[in-house]
């Protein structure tokens, strides 16, 4: 296993922690319905963790393209703005935004399907980053003045 796809597998690791410790303790509950065992804020949180390592890690992958950099610096940017308002939305859901008729003014099924595309989005460009910027071998064999 490459060094890249470690780091990355570390990164979304760490990044899963709140995540798998929300589902332990609603694991550990008698009463099931007194905790969700997944909520926006988790997922928001892997997602911004991954596509803020995503951008500070890009440039030790990506050193001769910068046309790429850039793209991977924008998606990150705009991923990171999106996740943002997100856990606003969330925050909202939480707290109980209702409107004069009682209900609920934010859907959490629509959140959780952004969520989950946004952080299938995410793993992706991080996996693409991993296999497509990575050392080549023909690279490695290229003496200095080669290059």
């Amino acid at each position: 296993m490459g060094r890249n796809f470690k780091w990355f597998l570390a990164t979304a690791g760490v990044g899963l922690i709140p995540l798998l410790a929300r589902v332990a303790v609603y694991l550990s509950l008698n009463e099931k319905g007194v905790f969700q065992p997944i909520t926006i804020s988790d997922i928001v949180v892997w997602g911004l963790i991954v596509n803020i390592c995503i951008w500070s890690e890009k440039d030790n992958f990506i050193k001769d393209n910068p046309n790429l950099s850039t793209f991977i610096t924008g998606a990150s940017v705009v991923l990171i703005v999106v996740y943002g308002f997100l856990l606003g939305f969330a925050l909202l859901h939480e707290n109980g935004a209702y409107n004069k008729d009682g209900a609920l003014l934010i859907n959490l099924y629509f959140l959780l399907l952004a969520g989950y595309i946004l952080d299938g989005w995410t793993f992706l460009m991080g996996i693409l980053l991993i296999f497509f910027c990575r050392e080549r071998p023909q690279d490695k064999n290229k003496t200095k003045g080669e290059q």
